[in-house]
C-alpha cells in the first residue's frame, strides 16, 4: 500500500491533476496558468506553449475581460435605473390620476415622487446612450471569448506537438491579428452568423508523443477547459432557473388573469356605485366610485411592474432556459468521457480536442446571436 502511494505521488502526472483540482472553480482558473507552470516542467513541449501562450494571448485576454467586467457593471446599473424609473414613472402617474380623485391632498407628493423618477430615468437613459455600455461591453467581452478559445484551439494544432514551433507561433499570432476591434459591431454580426459544420482535421500521421505527454494534456484540459466550463454551464443554469426573468415569465398568465379580475371588479363596483346613488345612498355610492377606481388602477398597474420586473431581472444578459444550461454541462461531462485519460494516439486526442473546441466556438456564436437581437433598454 504505501509502495503505490510514494509512485503516485512520484507521478509527475498525478501531482498536476491533483494541483488542478485543488485549484478547480477559481477565478480565472481556466486562462492563469502561472501556478500550474511548476509542475509543468517535466512536459517541456506544453510548458513552453502554455507559457507562451500566457504572455501573447492570456495578457490580451486579461485587458480585454477587464474593460468587459467594467462596461457590463456600468450597463447593468444604468439599464436597471432606467428600468425601474420608467416603470415607477408609469405607475405613479397613473396612481396620481385616481389620487386626484379620490385623495387630493396626497396629489403634490405623488407628482414630487414622479418628478424624481422621470429625471433619474431620463439621465440613466442619456448617459446610457451617450456611453454606449451594452455594446462596449458585448464587444469587449466577445474579444475576451475568442482570446480564450484561441489558447486552448492553439493546443490542438498538429505544428505544437510535431516540432514546428515557428509555424505554430506564427499561426497563433495571425489569429490574433485577425480579432476584431471591441468596437466592430459589423464583423462579431458577420462572425455570429458563420457557422462551421466540422472542426478542422488534424494531420493523420502519429507524433512521437510519450504516454506522460499524452497523458499531461489530457489532463490538463479535461480540467482546464471541460470541468471548468462545464462548472460555468451548471452554475449559469441554476442562476436562470432562480432569476426573476423566468419567474415572471412562468406568472404571465397569472398575472393576465389577476388584471382581467380587477378590470372586472372595476365594472362591478361602478355597476354597484351607479344604484347606490340611484337609492340615494350616498356614502355607500362614494366608497363602490372609490373602490371602482382603484380596480382600475391596480389593473393598469400591475402589467407595467411585471414588465419592471422583468426587465430589472434581464438588465445585461437575456436568461436563457435552464434546461439549455443543464444540457451544455451534460455535453462537457460526455466530452470529459470520450476523451478519455490519454491512452488514444495523439491525433486522435488532438481531434477530440478540436470537436471540443468546435462545440464551444458554436455556443459562443448562439450567445453572440441572441444578445446582438436583444432590445436594449439603452
Amino acid at each position: 500500500m504505501s509502495n503505490n502511494t510514494e509512485v503516485s505521488a512520484a507521478d509527475p502526472v498525478t501531482t498536476l491533476e491533483q494541483r488542478l483540482q485543488a485549484r478547480a472553480l477559481r477565478a480565472n482558473f481556466d486562462m492563469d496558468d502561472a501556478p500550474e507552470l511548476p509542475w509543468l516542467k517535466p512536459f517541456a513541449a506544453l510548458h513552453d506553449a502554455l507559457a507562451w501562450l500566457n504572455e501573447h494571448v492570456t495578457a490580451l485576454w486579461r485587458e480585454a475581460d477587464a474593460a468587459a467586467i467594467q462596461h457590463q457593471v456600468r450597463h447593468e446599473w444604468l439599464a436597471r435605473t432606467a428600468a425601474a424609473t420608467g416603470a415607477g414613472a408609469i405607475i405613479l402617474a397613473v396612481v396620481q390620476l385616481a389620487l386626484k380623485q379620490s385623495w387630493p391632498g396626497f396629489t403634490f407628493i405623488a407628482a414630487w415622487i414622479e418628478g424624481v423618477t422621470v429625471l433619474a430615468g431620463v439621465v440613466s437613459v442619456g448617459v446610457g446612450l451617450w456611453a454606449k455600455s451594452d455594446r462596449k461591453w458585448l464587444g469587449c467581452r466577445h474579444r475576451a471569448e475568442r482570446l480564450r478559445m484561441l489558447k486552448f484551439r492553439a493546443l490542438a494544432r498538429s505544428e505544437l506537438w510535431s516540432g514546428q514551433d515557428a509555424e505554430w507561433k506564427a499561426w497563433v499570432e495571425r489569429e490574433i491579428a485577425a480579432l476584431p476591434a471591441a468596437d466592430s459591431l459589423d464583423h462579431m454580426e458577420r462572425w455570429s452568423k458563420d457557422d462551421a459544420s466540422e472542426a478542422e482535421s488534424p494531420a493523420t500521421a502519429k507524433f512521437p508523443a510519450p504516454s506522460d505527454t499524452r497523458r499531461t494534456l489530457v489532463v490538463y484540459y479535461r480540467h482546464k477547459r471541460l470541468l471548468n466550463q462545464g462548472a460555468y454551464f451548471e452554475r449559469k443554469g441554476k442562476q436562470a432557473g432562480a432569476s426573476w426573468a423566468v419567474k415572471m415569465r412562468h406568472q404571465r398568465e397569472r398575472i393576465f388573469f389577476v388584471t382581467i379580475g380587477f378590470v372586472l371588479f372595476h365594472f362591478v363596483a361602478d355597476y354597484l356605485a351607479g344604484r347606490m346613488e340611484h337609492q340615494h345612498h350616498v356614502e355607500a355610492a362614494s366608497v363602490w366610485e372609490l373602490a371602482s377606481l382603484w380596480g382600475i388602477v391596480v389593473a393598469a398597474v400591475l402589467p407595467v411592474a411585471a414588465i419592471g420586473v422583468r426587465a430589472w431581472s434581464a438588465a445585461f444578459e437575456l436568461a436563457r432556459k435552464a434546461r439549455s444550461f443543464d444540457a451544455k454541462h451534460q455535453a462537457m461531462h460526455k466530452s470529459v468521457a470520450r476523451l478519455g485519460n490519454g491512452e488514444d494516439e495523439l491525433p486522435v486526442i488532438l481531434a477530440h480536442l478540436q470537436h471540443d473546441e468546435l462545440f464551444l466556438e458554436q455556443e459562443h456564436r448562439e450567445w453572440l446571436r441572441l444578445l446582438l437581437d436583444a432590445e436594449w433598454f439603452l
